[in-house]
């Protein structure tokens, strides 16, 4: 069982917990300055590591990372590996240990191509950095407090980490990128926001909401997106969901309702009356001329 002393103990060794029937287990490990492990670390099952403070050295026979706050990597069962701590900067980890069944198939596959992941979840991906240390921190609380389905609930979090750094690996750096990465902080922190909004446009958010969370004044936020864009916060907010609308209409059985709900409008007359504006035609209309080509 993990109990909350665990969270402040400085450890000098591996931290091991047993991980359960159902497959998942997290742990944190707060490394004493005197830290070391084993030459090589062989172990039979995957696991996450995502660097809180400190710094560490991660090696394999072939390659070697530096990792500091804010590092996640993946490591596949029986990757040989091997850990430095950096005396002056001992880390504070958190782990989680599993089973690699318990993931959909092909998620599984994606991440046993490589023996080592790692994404630096720095700049631009910081947002990113902040929904992984979320996603541990609740399943660290979860395993702690044992509510009803608790299990369950590690396992959809552990699927979600999967998801969110399997689509960071698929971004890949191009020209036309929004910003170059010696761009200002405010350009990085909208740039960023760009970034997750293709994932969450269908969230209720206001203007204002969207300015505060990039951490900017709403005149700096607008400036700034339009110049990353081309176009208005509302305007881009709009066109992503109504594009997603379209998809649905074409790839799904599912009424009109339905898609309205899921692309994040909540009036029908609203719905209808953009994707007109957009398409040219109803949904209905629309999805009937589509797929009877």
């Amino acid at each position: 069982m993990i109990e909350h002393k665990l969270k402040t103990e400085l450890t000098s060794r591996p931290k091991y917990v047993a991980i359960p029937q159902f497959g998942v287990v997290a742990v944190e490990s707060r490394h004493a300055a005197n830290w070391s492990g084993p030459a090589w670390f062989n172990e039979d099952f995957n696991k996450f590591l995502f660097v809180v403070s400190g710094a560490v050295q991660l090696r394999t026979p072939y390659k070697k990372w530096d990792l500091y706050q804010d590092s996640l990597v993946h490591v596949a069962a029986h990757a040989r590996h091997a850990f430095s701590d950096y005396r002056e900067r001992p880390v504070v980890l958190y782990v989680i240990h599993y089973r690699e069944k318990i993931l959909p198939a092909l998620l599984a596959a994606a991440l046993r191509r490589q023996s080592i992941h790692h994404w630096r979840m720095t700049g631009s991906q910081s947002n990113a950095a902040r929904l992984v240390r979320q996603d541990l921190q609740e399943m660290l609380f979860e395993q702690v407090i044992r509510r009803e389905g608790w299990q369950a609930l590690l396992v959809s979090l552990l699927i979600r980490l999967s998801v969110r750094v399997m689509r960071i690996s698929e971004r890949q750096p191009s020209a036309s990128s929004p910003v170059s990465p010696d761009a200002g902080t405010s350009q990085l922190r909208v740039a960023n926001y760009v970034t997750a909004l293709a994932d969450d446009f269908y969230r209720q958010q206001s203007l204002d909401e969207a300015a505060a969370n990039a951490g900017l004044s709403r005149r700096r936020f607008t400036e700034l997106f339009r110049s990353l864009t081309g176009t208005s916060w509302r305007q881009h907010v709009l066109a992503l969901r109504l594009r997603h609308g379209a998809k649905l209409l074409l790839e799904t059985k599912k009424s009109v309702t339905e898609v309205m709900f899921e692309c994040g409008f909540d009036d029908p007359s609203h719905f209808n009356h953009h994707f007109k504006s957009a398409f040219g035609c109803a949904p209905l209309v629309y999805r009937k001329a589509h797929c009877a080509r």
